[in-house]
């Protein structure tokens, strides 16, 4: 596959949306880093964004990356291989809307996360996620993922289908302070993934 620049949207004082469908395939990170590079489309700061119908193939971090983008909404993505986190809403979002997408073949489907960084108000609905196999990412040196989903705080995840999820299929919770039960996942589970739910509790102090 061809090498393709990825959409980079840093606008912080305007909105502005993306709503033209792309086949964004074969990111690279030459540069390196545990972020900013190798992302199919990658917001930074971006307010009242929505992604839409896009396909993307063969990135080598994330499918779609929000950075502190607030009122941001992800809908009805496909996207297949990628070596990290295939749905990302990270450090200062507010208002996410995560939903009707497909994602296979990911080190992990999805994660909200930095409730430490202001990351909160999220929906997670009627995503597919298959085949999230714990592995290196690139650049990395520890295995990462394995998870379907990990959710830090203040949203709400219902109606997903995860299939395949190599350690756990749903987390939720903060991760600083972690407490672990094994329980039925509430997504449907083919037989032979992990069907376990991963919940943390918030810690008053780091």
């Amino acid at each position: 596959m061809r090498q393709q620049r990825h959409p980079d949207l840093a606008q912080p004082a305007r909105r502005r949306p993306l709503d033209r469908p792309g086949r964004p395939a074969g990111i690279r990170a030459d540069g390196g880093g545990d972020g900013p590079n190798g992302n199919g489309i990658s917001l930074y700061r971006a307010g009242g964004v929505i992604i839409e119908g896009n396909q993307l193939r063969d990135c080598a971090m994330t499918f779609i990356r929000n950075n502190s983008g607030s009122g941001v909404q992800i809908l009805g993505n496909q996207g297949r291989r990628c070596g990290e986190v295939a749905l990302y809403s990270e450090f200062a979002f507010e208002g996410a809307i995560i939903a009707n997408n497909l994602v296979e073949d990911c080190a992990q489907g999805a994660n909200i996360t930095n409730l430490d960084h202001g990351g909160r108000l999220a929906v997670f609905a009627n995503n597919i996620i298959r085949n999230a196999r714990r592995g290196i990412a690139p650049n990395g040196k520890e295995p990462i993922g394995g998870i379907g989903v990990h959710v830090e705080a203040e949203a709400a995840v219902t109606g997903n289908v995860i299939e395949n999820a190599s350690d756990i299929g749903i987390s939720l919770g903060w991760s600083w302070a972690c407490a672990t039960s094994s329980r039925p996942a509430t997504s449907y589970a083919r037989p032979g993934s992990a069907s376990r739910s991963h919940w943390c509790r918030r810690s008053a102090t780091p």
